[in-house]
Order: C-alpha cells, then structure tokens, then sequence
C-alpha cells in the first residue's frame, strides 16, 4: 500500500487503486507561469525575466571591482539608473573599500564622484589608492538633513558623467521614492549609506546590501534585496587594497579591531559648500 501524509490526517492509495505496471506514467504538472510563457511570441518571450533567476539583462553596470559580489548581482555590477543602498551599523567605516574599486573605473573614462555629507573629509592619498583622482572627487558637506536632501536630488537631476554618492541616515521612504525616481534618468551609479537599522524598513532601492566590517581588513556583506531570488548566504569579500596589504604586518591585518567613525561637527560654518578635493 502506497501512503503520503498530509497534515493531521492520511491519504492512502490502496493496491486496487494502484496504476498497471503497463499503464504509461503520468506527466509532471506543467507550471502555469511556463504555460502561459509558452503561449507568447518568442520575439516576447524572450525578454520575459522570471522572479526566481537572477536578472541578467539589468541595463548598464559598472563592475564592483569584487570579483565574488559581481557573480551575485543581476547584470554583474553596480546598477547605473538606479539607487543603491549600503546600510552599515557605522557610517564611515567600509565605504570607499566597497564601492572604491569599481569608482576608479568610472574615473578612469573621465567621470567625476559626487560626495555629499560624508561623515568624514575624504582621504585624498587613500582614494588615489582606489584611482580616483583628487581633481575628480567633488564634495558636497551640508548639516541640515533637508538641504542635504535636497543637493542629493538636484545632483542626481543634473546627471553629470560619474557616480552621486550620499549619505543620508534620516531619509523618509516617500524621500527615497523621489530619489530613485530621479536616478532612473541618472546615468550613472547612485548610492545610498544609511544605517543599517533600517533594513526592515521597505525601500524602493532595487538593490540594497548590509555590509559589515569582516576579518583581515575584509568586509561581511549580505544582499537584502536585488532584481532575482532571496540571496540566503553571506559573503565575505577581500577588500583591503593591495598597496595596504603591503605595508601593514601581516598579524596586523588578522586581528585589527572594528573602530567605531568619529562623528565631526561641520569644518566650515556654512550650511553648504562645496570642496573640490586637491584643493587648497
């Protein structure tokens, strides 16, 4: 007797109900999403993308410059026309080891990175480690979370050549709304820092990570949200620039501690102002 449980009771076939050996088997069920599918045109079908893989044909990317986060992002890289965000329970502590690597690229064909609110002054000789060039790094600081806002959506409005990047911990989602309203016309890559204590908030970002300081100058990442199925794993990513992994003494790297940012008042008195890094 063939028997399957289904949850508080049973559901048996006896031997009188069993198929003849002889009698052909039954087909699988088909899906009804492959059914339907395969009653489109091919020219439509083909350009159907399906929730559970990842999306392959996301536009322009700008790769990451990590090699293992790369294989794990629809399109393989940084979605350019989109918002990103990078929630860290510390803001200013894995930023530029992040996203440094695939910004030199952008540099490199003559873009510009846009900072506005960095909760640190750009470190010009650390950048220049990632390619990015002082005369191409402009930074934006503002105290007031509104005019921040504000800059942030007017930068990403002007689409100049290059990267935006912001951090802004006290976005609203209807602000966020905006924000990748506007990044969808931006040609570039658009990022978002905010503290990670808004993971569990909805966010209209197609991709959002949770990144993390991880071991040997590395960094812990888990992808909360991408365009393609629930990443479960986490991913530890080797982000410690080479021209560091030559100076510091190897038992350094191992078992450096995590050092919380230093939160610094305004270095200029004005509500806003922009600094041109390199600039004296």
């Amino acid at each position: 007797m063939n028997a399957f449980s289904m949850g508080q009771g049973q559901l048996s076939l006896s031997d009188a109900q069993a198929p003849a050996d002889d009698a052909p088997a039954a087909a699988p069920p088909v899906p009804v999403a492959a059914t339907a599918l395969a009653t489109l045109p091919w020219q439509l079908a083909s350009t159907v993308w399906r929730g559970s893989e990842l999306l392959q044909r996301s536009g322009v990317v700008v790769p990451t410059g990590h090699a293992g986060l790369d294989r794990e992002l629809p399109g393989g890289g940084w979605p350019c026309g989109a918002l990103t965000e990078l929630l860290q329970p510390h803001a200013g502590v894995s930023e530029w080891r992040m996203v440094g690597p695939g910004l030199g690229r952008l540099v490199a064909e003559g873009g510009t990175v846009l900072l506005i609110g960095p909760p640190q002054p750009p470190h010009l000789p650390g950048l220049r480690q990632y390619g990015l060039l002082p005369e191409r790094v402009v930074w934006i600081e503002s105290d007031g979370a509104d005019r921040r806002l504000w800059i942030a959506e007017e930068a990403i409005k002007a689409n100049v050549q290059g990267a935006v990047l912001a951090w802004l911990p006290k976005a609203r989602p209807e602000q966020l709304r905006r924000l990748q309203s506007c990044a969808q016309r931006h040609s570039g890559p658009v990022f978002l820092f905010r503290p990670a204590l808004v993971q569990a908030e909805a966010s209209p970002a197609p991709l959002r990570l949770l990144v993390q300081p991880g071991t040997g100058g590395g960094i812990r990442l888990r992808i909360l949200k991408r365009r393609g199925p629930q990443h479960e794993s986490e991913l530890e990513l080797a982000a410690l620039s080479s021209a560091l992994e030559r100076v510091l003494p190897r038992r350094v790297v191992r078992s450096a501690p995590v050092v919380p940012a230093l939160h610094h008042g305004s270095l200029v008195g004005a509500d806003s102002q922009v600094v041109v890094a390199g600039l004296d």
